[in-house]
């Protein structure tokens, strides 16, 4: 098999390695980039390449050039303009490697020198040819040349539903960019416009899919002036307690644990709730404003941690975002797993607090339905303003640009846009490895809940990327 290196934008090509164009010249080493931990991307890669100018007249000299510098321009075109939509790519593939990794290409530079004679030097004669050098300026990961194939789940539920879209692990050596991320199929004469979606990987916990995103509040304790109610509409829904109420007739202005729950009422598999989660509420009340913070301890409370204070003011059932907890609360690096098992985690808490906001009217009742818990350390997506309904069977597609541009459309079933969307991005990539994605949606910007038995049909496309080669994995 041949080895692949060229800079092409699919219609002009330099070939690196034959010897009719700029050809390589020997000891070429790579440069490669190296991964962060902290959720960002490296800095671009530069390389010098040197190359011979294997040309035989002048016209084919200034041929050559001009297909450099028709790259060059197309390069610098496109990462200046969002409606430039030929990248240029420079190619690599060992010769017993599967097959090519890309990388995209932001700039070229050509710096020719006079080892051989310059171009108006009549000795040596044009065909000793000339030598020079490429400088490529490009990402930092070469990607798989195409796209894998999409996978999901059909059926989602809207409150912290988890999608498997591994149904192969997704291949690379860091996280694969995210070709698309698509949501339809939303239930009849509806309409979500938010959206917040977060992956879980066996790069953080044993089993993705034992992932608790569901907390449901019923299951815990009730606190100060709070009592288990059942209500149609409500999570789970069925008979039963299924919310927490809260009155506020004792102390209605004084901040207290209106109701707990601790890990081991939600899940068993501890080791595998690891990870930074954003936390929503769905809760409403029946007039007036309650404020709300939420509380992360241990089983001792005399060490705790507490998020944003929230006002809870509408009378239907609305997500409110609580900020973010961590799980475990001990630090693994200092006290690890081998030490004390997971088991040891199992009275990790989350207290919702509460009173009646001052100076305005007193609710009544308080209800607390359910924490819905979407992970935001591998890779978190949050979408406002999306314009997606089944009355028309639209459909809303994340797509993530060469350059990691993430960009969202709500799509039209009869082949147009709606509009496009805000969208806010953390993290690098869709995990590699087995993975699962937890999706919440909400009817509006302000949060308003869907049904608690709604679900959404979702689909994960992922292209493959490498800090070094892709050998076997890029088939």
């Amino acid at each position: 098999m041949a080895v692949t290196l060229q800079l092409t934008d699919g219609t002009t090509t330099v070939n690196l390695a034959n010897s009719t164009g700029p050809e390589l010249q020997e000891r070429y080493l790579p440069v490669f980039a190296e991964p962060t931990g902290d959720g960002t991307i490296p800095p671009d890669v530069t390389e010098a390449v040197p190359v011979y100018l294997n040309i035989t007249s002048d016209d084919n000299l200034a041929s050559t050039l001009q297909n450099i510098a028709a790259l060059q321009r197309r390069a610098a075109e496109y990462m200046a303009d969002e409606h430039q939509i030929t990248p240029v790519w420079f190619h690599r593939k060992l010769s017993s490697e599967t097959g090519a990794v890309r990388y995209l290409v932001k700039s070229i530079h050509f710096t020719p020198n006079a080892g051989l004679g310059g171009p108006f030097d009549n000795c040596p004669t044009i065909t000793d040819g000339r030598l020079g050098v490429l400088s490529i300026k490009h990402h930092p990961y070469g990607e798989r040349t195409s796209a894998l194939s999409a996978a999901g789940t059909d059926d989602v539920s809207v409150l912290g539903g988890a999608v498997d879209y591994t149904s192969t692990d997704v291949v690379g050596d860091v996280p694969a960019r995210a070709y698309y991320i698509e949501v339809d199929d939303l239930p009849t004469a509806k309409a979500y416009r938010q959206y917040w979606i977060g992956f879980r990987s066996d790069n953080r916990v044993s089993t993705p899919s034992n992932v608790a995103s569901l907390w449901e509040i019923e299951d815990g304790s009730p606190g100060q002036d709070t009592t288990e109610v059942n209500l149609a509409t409500a999570s789970p829904g069925g008979g039963g307690d299924n919310l927490a109420r809260c009155t506020f007739a004792s102390n209605p202005t004084t901040w207290d644990d209106r109701a707990t729950i601790v890990m081991s009422s939600v899940t068993a598999n501890y080791g595998d709730q690891a990870g930074e989660f954003v936390v929503l509420l769905r809760a409403k009340v029946d007039t007036g404003v309650a404020q709300v913070k939420l509380r992360q301890h241990g089983h001792v409370t005399t060490v705790y941690r507490y998020g944003p204070v929230v006002d809870i003011s509408e009378t239907s059932w609305t997500l409110y975002n609580l900020g973010t907890v961590k799980f475990p609360l001990r630090d693994y690096h200092g006290i690890p797993s081998a030490m004390y098992a997971a088991t040891y985690d199992q009275k990790d808490a989350l207290e919702i607090w509460a009173r009646a906001k001052p100076g305005e009217t007193q609710p009544d009742a308080f209800d607390m339905d359910c924490l819905v818990l979407i992970p935001c350390d591998e890779y978190f997506i949050h979408v406002m303003s999306a314009e997606v309904s089944q009355t028309t069977g639209d459909a809303m597609r994340i797509c993530v640009s060469p350059e990691d541009t993430a960009s969202v459309i709500s799509v039209h079933s009869s082949n147009y846009f709606n509009a496009p969307a805000p969208v806010e991005v953390i993290g690098t990539g869709v995990p590699t490895g087995d993975g699962r994605m937890f999706i919440c949606a909400a009817q509006n910007d302000t949060g308003t809940s869907p049904a608690y038995d709604d679900d959404v049909d979702a689909l994960v496309c992922v292209i493959p990327r490498w800090v070094h080669f892709g050998g076997a994995e890029t088939a």
